[in-house]
């Protein structure tokens, strides 16, 4: 769990918004959780420039007090909300405490656009770790009876276990010690708008001169319209081309380099026009591909990187007018540092729906993290708000430009196939998944190792597995065995039932790593 400067905060506090929804007072006595998964970043910011946020949740649940799930998943976002009500007037204060960082939103009344930001979090604390931060704790609040007030909480997290818990000191519960709220303070939302079909979704655009029509998540029906441009390639398919062992953190480093742009080191398919942190050091990576966008009218651009970045969007489908427009990392940023270069953002620019525009990205990375991410504001999103240009948008730059050795390893983006390499005409190839089951998602599922140690320790069942079934319980030299550990020979406890239990000379009782 990391620390970070943040440089993005004012931005966090203005993108906290209504997110475009109208909601009421619904069910008494509980609240939502929505989560999002394959977050770049364990930052607030990230969550909200997220494309599938605050529409499309990986999951929803119920929940019954102001406690979040807890180690639902790594690089994860999540949002909880509903309303406050108190039975008698007077004045509470809340604290949050979660993992890793977390924003406590009130409003003043029940309309979400008047909420306010009363508590947050830039780094992690204990579940019940109270005083460890003074932003966790909100100033004295006065609550009138009878009124219902929205509340927000929105937490990320990168790896390790993930939540977010809300507390209060109350006259009516406990004025002197923090408790969480429960049930009978909270009602759910409801009167939420139809949502849009969920990204690719099958639709018909009513455009009889397109094929392969899919939904882009935010209510807009497209296909791939014909192009007298042969290099216009598949949607969805967006390669990033990365070139390695080459020194220096300037663009002009790898420009110079023998290798690029023909001789790539590796490639992969992103579902996103950027790529998350990595450890990986001095290298290069190139990204091209064709956008179409869903609507005609005024688009902004942002770039961010470490190192040097740079997009360029050209006028129309010819790379030669690529310089038309572009915006510039002249040395690096956070992964949604969307303000730190007065250059890393275009003016608006008129884009017109039946077109197809050129992009390309270079990126330039010496030592440490490197990432890249290109973002974007639509004339169809919240005014202001930058979020992840999605591939939904960009077709494949289909005229070789760089080609790995045939053999070479790669990753074709797509989770049903195995041992992806390079065949002899410069396509990255998997081995198809074969079977019934190929239609699962489980298809892909590398199984942990019997009696492994692992950090999914939570009791959900959508994650849980008999992995020590049929462990037999073993003595090591120098131990002895557990019925002399337990006075009278008791079995042990079902909960350890297939796990190795040991003990020491000195009559200490020994579990696995990770054991409980």
């Amino acid at each position: 769990m990391k620390q970070r400067i943040q440089y993005t905060f004012l931005a966090i506090v203005i993108a906290a918004s209504v997110y475009g929804q109208q909601i009421c007072v619904g069910t008494p006595g509980q609240i939502t959780w929505q989560v999002y998964r394959g977050l770049y970043d364990d930052e607030i910011n990230e969550l909200v420039t997220w494309p599938d946020f605050p529409n499309h949740p990986y999951d929803t649940k119920t929940l019954y007090s102001s406690k979040s799930e807890v180690n639902f998943d790594n690089a994860m976002g999540a949002m909880m909300r509903g309303f406050i009500y108190v039975p008698q007037s007077d004045s509470v204060t809340f604290n949050l405490t979660g993992n890793e960082q977390a924003r406590f939103y009130l409003s003043t009344n029940a309309d979400p656009a008047n909420k306010v930001l009363r508590a947050y979090l830039n780094a992690y604390t204990n579940a019940e770790e109270y005083t460890k931060y003074s932003t966790q704790t909100s100033v004295k609040l006065y609550l009138q009876a009878g009124v219902n007030y929205y509340f927000e909480i929105l937490y990320v997290d990168g790896t390790g276990s993930d939540y977010a818990n809300l507390f209060w000191k109350a006259p009516f519960v406990d004025i002197n010690n923090w408790k969480p709220i429960t049930a009978g303070f909270l009602k759910n939302i409801a009167c939420l708008p139809a949502v849009c079909p969920v990204r690719g979704t099958a639709c018909d655009d009513g455009d009889a001169t397109t094929t392969g029509d899919i939904e882009d998540g935010n209510c807009h029906c497209t296909g791939k319209k014909a192009s007298a441009n042969t290099c216009i390639g598949e949607r969805g398919k967006l390669e990033n081309f990365r070139y390695d062992n080459i020194p220096g953190s300037e663009l002009n480093d790898l420009y110079v380099h023998p290798s690029f742009p023909a001789m790539p080191s590796f490639t992969e398919v992103l579902p996103l026009f950027g790529k998350g942190i990595t450890t990986i050091t001095n290298n290069g990576r190139l990204t091209q591909a064709f956008l179409k966008v869903p609507v005609s009218g005024n688009y902004k651009f942002n770039v961010t990187g470490d190192d040097q970045t740079v997009l360029y969007i050209s006028s129309d489908d010819d790379p030669a007018n690529k310089q038309a427009h572009q915006c510039l990392v002249s040395g690096y940023t956070n992964p949604t540092q969307n303000d730190k270069y007065q250059w890393q953002s275009t003016a608006f620019i008129y884009l017109d729906a039946t077109k197809y525009y050129y992009l390309e990205l270079n990126n330039k990375q010496a030592s440490g993290n490197s990432h890249f991410g290109v973002f974007w504001q639509t004339p169809y999103g919240e005014p202001g708000i930058w979020k992840r240009l999605s591939s939904v948008y960009l077709y494949n730059y289909d005229c070789t430009l760089a080609c790995m050795p045939q053999g070479a390893v790669c990753d074709d983006g797509n989770i049903f196939t195995n041992n992806d390499v390079y065949n002899n005409n410069c396509e990255c190839v998997g081995t198809p998944c074969t079977g019934a089951g190929c239609a699962n998602p489980l298809a892909s599922y590398v199984p942990y190792e019997k009696c492994n140690v692992t950090d999914q320790v939570d009791n959900r069942s959508d994650i849980s597995w008999l992995s020590c079934k049929d462990c037999q319980i073993q003595i090591r030299p120098g131990f002895q065995p557990l019925d002399q550990i337990r006075p009278g020979g008791n079995p042990p406890p079902a909960y350890l039932s297939g796990v190795e239990l040991q003990r020491s000379q000195s009559d200490r009782l020994w579990l696995p790593a990770g054991g409980h």
